[in-house]
């Protein structure tokens, strides 16, 4: 039996709306500290990266406008300067925040909705109920089809897939209900030929909009979560370590 926790979260910071975007789609760390994030207009012609210098501080950011660049936005990533942008769809984006915020589209011969960065330029994506590894350079995209391997299925009740985390061997997955009231994050190993489940962090029930949209885990085993409520989309820091 997996061991189910509640997760409890202090709220930290405001991510606002900019440039008329307001759907929330992925948080990053770049450090300890310093986070960036994403925010797509409703008709996706529109998308802001912010940079927060301090992510407990409110409007400690600075923002960056992409116009019809981006697409959906449905996650972020990053690692090596690099971040990465996938749209839920056959393809992939990156900025190198260190070369003059420089954008590179990538084809992708899979689905991609969601990455996190594991280590020497080796990433993981999911692909519908599969995970995959990838290297990116500048001539594209580089699948492991030596670790394609089966998602785990989702806590019963939770069936909408939101963004993954990496950290320390470990991937991170939410998942929201259909009423986007309650969340959950499924914690696997990963393996050289599979993930298993060893945790399920779960939040309490909302009888507004809540919903866990992204994550981060910092150096202190801290999750970073940024979640859309009723209220606009916060960033929230769990009280205690995660495994």
């Amino acid at each position: 039996m997996v061991p189910i926790e509640e997760l409890p979260l202090i709220k930290v910071s405001t991510i606002k709306n900019e440039n008329g975007c307001t759907n929330i789609g992925g948080i990053a760390l770049a450090s300890n500290k310093k986070l960036y994030a994403i925010k797509t207009k409703q008709d996706n012609l529109m998308s802001t990266i912010y940079t927060f210098n301090d992510y407990e501080k409110e409007n400690s950011y600075t923002t960056k406008k992409y116009t019809n660049k981006l697409s959906h936005g449905n996650g972020l990533a990053y690692g090596n300067g690099l971040l990465a942008i996938p749209p839920c769809g056959y393809s992939l984006t990156t900025i190198n925040v260190n070369n003059n915020w420089e954008r590179i589209k990538y084809r992708s011969a899979y689905y991609i909705s969601a990455i996190a960065y594991l280590h020497n330029n080796v990433w993981i994506v999911r692909s519908h109920d599969k995970i995959v590894k990838i290297k990116i350079n500048y001539n594209g995209l580089f699948f492991d089809n030596s670790y394609e391997v089966e998602n785990p299925m989702a806590e019963k009740g939770f069936t909408v897939s939101q963004d993954i985390g990496y950290k320390s061997g470990k991937l991170y997955q939410i998942y929201s209900n259909e009423s986007k009231t309650k969340n959950c994050i499924i914690v696997s190993q990963v393996l050289d030929r599979k993930l298993e489940t060893i945790k399920i962090y779960v939040s309490k029930e909302s009888k507004k909009l809540y919903e866990w949209e992204s994550l981060a885990i910092d150096n202190n085993s801290k999750i970073i979560i940024a979640a859309n409520t009723a209220k606009g989309d916060f960033l929230y820091r769990s009280k205690n370590c995660v495994i």
